[in-house]
């Protein structure tokens, strides 16, 4: 490949994106679900349980949209491949 190749800098830049946007969808769930958490446990008083099973929800539920994006990136880059 040419690094002067247009499409291949366009490859690149994609893949980036790609990554950061995952990185961003992980650390959002944790975020949220860990704010939620922190809420409950202030309303209710429960300090810290309540938060740390809401970072360990955000964590899983993270991890699970980053898998999934991560399977229809394959899926999207399998198809874009010339069959033989």
């Amino acid at each position: 490949m040419d690094s002067r190749d247009p499409n291949s800098r366009r490859d690149v830049w994609r893949d980036a994106d790609t990554g950061w946007l995952m990185t961003a969808e992980l650390l959002t769930a944790v975020g949220v679900w860990g704010g939620i958490g922190w809420l409950l446990d202030r309303w209710l008083g429960t300090e810290p349980w309540i938060l740390v099973a809401g970072l360990l929800l955000g964590a899983g539920l993270g991890t699970y949209i980053v898998f999934l994006r991560a399977d229809a990136q394959g899926k999207f880059e399998e198809a874009r491949r010339p069959r033989l």
